[in-house]
């Protein structure tokens, strides 16, 4: 069992991720082109239509939003295979690899999908045993309930990192790698986890609620001009904080199963 030196791993991948800022540009730009407008325009839309029907149901807003989603997953995959296969193997991605979409990539993101099916059970789980808890105690299921969330947050933090350890491996090319070797190779880590999970929380809370603000007064603007550039400036915001999170995955891999250091 290897020890994980939580911010030697924090600092590592922060260093890695602003001191490669420009190669990921390179790698990530073609996509970035491609799927810009498409966040910019449907994003716009969903805020200004949310702004407008705060307590109205609008099935465009839910259609727009889950178009958006899938269209960013599967570039983001793109990117962060690529992204894995520079940091492991060195490789550059030239021209046309930059938008690859090969069974490497469908298979990251199958195994994202299925991560957070792991995750949804466990939400199922929790929620059962919440509505049987409150109906049984009533009010005094707080006292069970409350230590059940923290527990639960902590336990997605730490096994979302361990999980997620697998992604890199998939992106290298290690077909056989299994979540039962990643979760094998960084046992007995889980409260360093935990603490590796809370410094990147507050990094990324501190981005979201920046983030957050800046599209608040746009949207209370009259200018879809405005809007516009925050959206794209989100979108930018949103990049950074998946190539740092990508880094992240690639350094625990390293260090965990190829035996590397920070």
């Amino acid at each position: 069992m290897r020890a994980l030196p939580v911010t030697d791993a924090f600092n590592h991948a922060l260093k890695s991720t602003f001191r490669n800022l420009g190669f990921a540009f390179y790698a990530s730009w073609p996509w970035m082109l491609a799927i810009l407008p498409f966040n910019i325009v449907g994003n716009v839309y969903v805020i200004l239509n949310r702004a407008e029907n705060p307590q109205k149901f609008v099935p465009g807003i839910l259609i727009v939003s889950l178009l958006i989603g899938l269209l960013t997953i599967v570039a983001f995959a793109s990117i962060a295979v690529n992204w894995h296969r520079y940091v492991l193997l060195d490789q550059v991605p030239l021209g046309w690899q930059r938008l690859r979409l090969d069974g490497i990539v469908w298979r990251y993101i199958g195994n994202i999908f299925l991560i957070v099916l792991i995750f949804a059970v466990g939400e199922i789980a929790f929620g059962l045993i919440a509505a049987l808890s409150v109906l049984i105690l009533r009010t005094a299921a707080l006292v069970i309930l409350v230590p059940l969330v923290i527990g639960l947050i902590f336990a997605f933090l730490s096994y979302g990192y361990r999980l997620g350890c697998k992604l890199p491996g998939i992106a290298v090319g290690r077909d056989n790698i299994s979540f039962g070797e990643v979760l094998d190779s960084t046992q007995g880590n889980f409260w360093r986890f935990v603490g590796l999970g809370l410094l990147n929380f507050v990094v990324l809370i501190g981005l979201g609620v920046v983030v957050f603000l800046m599209t608040f007064v746009a949207s209370r603007s009259s200018g879809e001009a405005l809007l516009s550039i925050v959206v794209a400036v989100q979108f930018f915001v949103n990049w950074v904080a998946s190539i740092f999170g990508v880094t992240m995955l690639t350094s625990l891999y390293g260090y965990f199963i190829e035996g590397r250091e920070f």
